[in-house]
């Protein structure tokens, strides 16, 4: 894709961005100081479990993990991540990276904006022996300027993977860029949109969304309500 003074500015020059207002008014806080003491680690943020459902509030500013603020008591039983409508994550690298050995749930209704000089990914979730199924009702931003980037990224080495955005996804990349990535090796691959997704990419390829499944079924879907756009 040609450089367009939006490509120019993300990786060298007059930087601007076209981000969610949300994400943008966010960012704006923060290089002023005046949520520095609203974002210290433990103030305002926090992710409390309850019956193997971890639930997240308040403004982030690094990835949550499931080795981490994520991490549940039983994970060989399903597992569920809510991040509720005032949960901000501010990430470098990703937003959430979570794993479960059984089913896992993510259903967020927060701003993620996640960046990086590596592969970047909104939500980065992986089930390995049960189905895996996310939810977007928020706002994702991944953006990388060093390689490729991810708004969500399920996958499950052996059972179903679902994805349902009802919000606002969007993954820029100097290399590829997927707003929706779904893989199953064994089971079935479903993305299901009815928000927005845009996907942009500088020097790969650019998918809005991309099912992929070795074994099982692929069912894509894109509601009335639902925009897509890829750009390569």
């Amino acid at each position: 894709m040609d450089m367009t003074r939006k490509s120019k500015a993300r990786y060298g020059l007059n930087r601007t961005y076209r981000i969610n207002p949300a994400v943008k008014a966010l960012r704006n806080a923060l290089f002023a100081g005046i949520t520095v003491a609203a974002i210290a680690p433990g103030a305002q943020a926090a992710c409390v479990e309850v019956g193997n459902t971890v639930t997240c509030s308040g403004i982030f500013t690094g990835t949550l993990t499931s080795g981490g603020d994520l991490l549940v008591s039983l994970p060989f039983d399903p597992a569920t991540v809510i991040l509720d409508d005032t949960t901000v994550i501010t990430a470098l690298g990703g937003g959430v990276n979570a794993f479960n050995s059984n089913d896992l749930t993510i259903i967020s209704d927060a701003i993620i904006d996640a960046y990086g000089p590596g592969y970047v990914a909104g939500i980065n979730a992986l089930s390995q022996f049960g189905d895996t199924s996310v939810t977007n009702n928020g706002t994702i931003s991944a953006y990388s300027y060093g390689a490729g980037a991810s708004g969500i990224v399920a996958a499950s080495s052996y059972n179903d993977v679902s994805v349902a955005n009802n919000g606002s996804i969007e993954a820029e990349a100097l290399g590829s860029a997927y707003g929706i990535l779904a893989i199953s090796q064994y089971g079935d691959s479903s993305i299901a949109n009815d928000g927005s997704i845009s996907a942009s990419a500088y020097n790969g390829d650019a998918y809005g969304i991309l099912a992929l499944a070795q074994y099982g079924d692929i069912s894509i879907s894109n509601g009335s309500a639902g925009t897509i756009e890829a750009v390569s």
